[in-house]
């Protein structure tokens, strides 16, 4: 029980970088979805882990080094499990594509303007698109 404890302590600051330091913080619904989401991501991280790790103390017979590839390969698959839990219990509406023209992502993740939108202020329906 106490191999458990090296992917128990790292999976919090993964975690947590995976939920707030990623372009997936758009995809967040309610509260108690987001909890559920979280929930689903380290139950899933879990069974990844352990599977990993059996098949790697088979593979190679060691116990650290399963433990140490089965962490590592599973901390990488915390992101993936993440947004996987957002698309399952995410609010609906935060997975719907949004209007082209208002930036959803912080600054650093924002992409270029379309041109359809260059020239337009958010909100301004009866906004002029002038295209040269």
């Amino acid at each position: 029980m106490l191999h458990l404890l090296i992917p128990f302590v790292l999976i919090w600051p993964v975690l947590a970088l995976a939920a707030e330091a990623s372009p997936l913080r758009r995809y967040r619904g309610t509260p108690a979805r987001e909890l559920l989401a979280m929930a689903f991501c380290f139950i899933a991280y879990f069974i990844v882990w352990i599977a990993l790790h059996r098949l790697g103390r088979g593979l190679t017979g060691s116990e650290p080094a399963a433990i140490i590839a089965s962490t590592v390969l599973s901390l990488l698959a915390v992101t993936p499990l993440l947004a996987l839990g957002y698309k399952i219990f995410g609010s609906s509406e935060s997975l719907r594509p949004e209007n082209k023209c208002s930036p959803a992502a912080p600054a650093p993740f924002r992409r270029a303007a379309p041109a359809a939108c260059r020239g337009r202020v958010d909100g301004d329906v009866n906004a002029v698109n002038i295209t040269l």
